[in-house]
Order: structure tokens, then C-alpha cells, then sequence
């Protein structure tokens, strides 16, 4: 199971420079050769005249150096396209509500809100709910009909007082009718008002929770209301 807080961005690297490189010295050994080559043709001995097999191999190798690199640029171009999609994408996600696999969420001092699924039909389900250190802060047991709940949470503590604000995950254990464990996952959700472009792939922020892209099930976006007349 996917945990979105733990998200770290990377590293984008870009191969733009190195291609340039790699055209500016195939085009400078290509002129040296073309002025070698010249030279040797204008100085040949008619009764000894070069190979043509040898330079018509070297002009061969130049052709597929350059198509190779060719190429690359073209990939290098096609890549900056597709970063520029992402960008826009990930943009296109603030001020939606997403719901993404995860267990972790953000208390924002109210409620956090959790969408829990199971295997097959559950009857019941034992929650608990842990802050950043790991600490179970709160349990539950909740009653389930079918396969899939929604869990809110109010900030209460085991210890009878409330929670503070921050990121907190959910632990869930399911059982059949039969008292039969099964298996069970969680969906967080939540309002996109920032995003993280530094890594490789874009990181939407629902406060301070990081959420990877690649993890967004759903997305809601907000109608804004008109103003009565």
C-alpha cells in the first residue's frame, strides 16, 4: 500500500547539452576530414590514386554518427514535450479534490477522512489511527455492510483529548461474518493547493501532505458559485 507522505522528489536531468556537444564535434572532425580529404584528391598520384573504399567507409560512419545524434535531438525535443504536458497537467489539478491511494492524510484540526475498500463483503472493521512517530493515538471499530466506507475521524485521542493539527495514517483490519480476517486498503483525499515540480514526476500538496500524481484515483474540480443577483 502506496503511503503519500512519505513522497520525495528527484532529480530531472537533461540530455539538451549533451547532444549539442556531440553535433558541434561530429560537425568539426567532419570539416577536418572534408579539408583532408580535398587535399589528399588535389596531391594524389594519377598513377597511384587513392582508395576510394577507404573514405567511402569513413563518409559512411560520419552519415550514421550524424543520424544517431540526429535522433537524440529529436528524443531530447520529444522529452521536453512531454515534461511540458506534466506541467501542465499537474497545474491543471489546483483547487480539485483528489482522491488518491494512501493511508496517510491531513487533520486540519476537524476531521480527516478516509475511504476504506476490502476484499470481499465485510461485517466488521477495527481502525487505528497513528501519528508521524508511528503512536497509535486512536481506535475504533466500525460496522461495515459490503465491500467498501468511508472513515471520518474527529481528532479524538484514546486519551480523551484532541489532536493536534498534521498528518496522521489509518491502520485497518477487516473480518467477515465468520470473524474471518480479510484483506483491506485505504484512499485519502483531499483539496490540491500547491504542486511540486523539482522531481521527476510532479507531487500534488494537500497542505502539508505530498501526494505523487502517479497515485491520484479520482479528481473532482470546484464550480465556482455565481454571485446573486
Amino acid at each position: 500500500m502506496a503511503d503519500v507522505s512519505g513522497a520525495v522528489p528527484g532529480t530531472r536531468s537533461s540530455s539538451t547539452s549533451t547532444t549539442s556537444n556531440a553535433s558541434a564535434t561530429i560537425a568539426k572532425n567532419f570539416d577536418q576530414f572534408l579539408l583532408l580529404l580535398t587535399t589528399q584528391l588535389q596531391n594524389q598520384n594519377p598513377l597511384d590514386p587513392l582508395d576510394t573504399n577507404q573514405f567511402t567507409q569513413q563518409l559512411v560512419q560520419f552519415a550514421s554518427v550524424e543520424q544517431q545524434i540526429q535522433t537524440n535531438t529529436t528524443l531530447s525535443a520529444l522529452l521536453a514535450m512531454s515534461e511540458s504536458n506534466k506541467v501542465s497537467d499537474a497545474v491543471g489539478f489546483l483547487g480539485a479534490k483528489v482522491v488518491a491511494e494512501g493511508s496517510s492524510t491531513l487533520f486540519d484540526g476537524k476531521t480527516a477522512e478516509w475511504n476504506i475498500s476490502t476484499a470481499s463483503n465485510a461485517s466488521r472493521v477495527q481502525v487505528e489511527v497513528l501519528d508521524v512517530n508511528g503512536n497509535v493515538v486512536y481506535t475504533d471499530e466500525i460496522s461495515m455492510s459490503g465491500t467498501s466506507a468511508k472513515y471520518t475521524w474527529n481528532g479524538d485521542l484514546s486519551t480523551n483529548g484532541k489532536a493536534g493539527q498534521g498528518i496522521y495514517r489509518l491502520s485497518v483490519r477487516a473480518f467477515d461474518e465468520n470473524s474471518k480476517a480479510i484483506s483491506a486498503s485505504t484512499d485519502i483525499m483531499g483539496t490540491v493547493d500547491g504542486i511540486d515540480l523539482t522531481g521527476s514526476e510532479p507531487v500534488l500538496k494537500i497542505g502539508d501532505l505530498l501526494v505523487p500524481m502517479s497515485l491520484v484515483k479520482t479528481v473532482t474540480k470546484q464550480t465556482a458559485t455565481a454571485p446573486a443577483a
